[in-house]
């Protein structure tokens, strides 16, 4: 799915940087699907800000199985994350629901 190389610059600016450029490190990361983006969104999606947060979890939703189990497991957590996970879970049984 893309070279460790090509990952490295994108997985760096999820973890610091201007909130617009971890916003579309994070978007290119679900898009790419990448299995080594896994923990970084997972940290995001964690993290302080709320909107990096929702993010985080589209893009761990679009990453199909791997992301999905991800945000399972943050699901069943307590707190404003696990909301999160929740309401990502949930859209993509929607979205999933509506192109049956």
């Amino acid at each position: 799915m893309g070279s460790p190389r090509a990952l490295e610059p994108l997985l760096s600016c999820v973890e610091s940087g201007p909130v617009a450029m971890r916003a579309q490190a994070i978007w290119a990361l679900g898009e790419i699907g990448a299995p080594d983006a896994l923990p970084v969104l997972s940290g995001a999606l964690m993290g302080p800000s709320h909107h990096i947060s929702e993010l985080a979890a589209d893009a761990l939703a679009a990453m199909g199985p791997l992301g999905v189990a991800v945000l399972t497991d943050i699901a069943t957590g307590e707190g404003g994350a696990a909301g999160i996970a929740s309401r990502a879970l949930a859209a993509r049984k929607a979205l999933q629901l509506s192109s049956a």
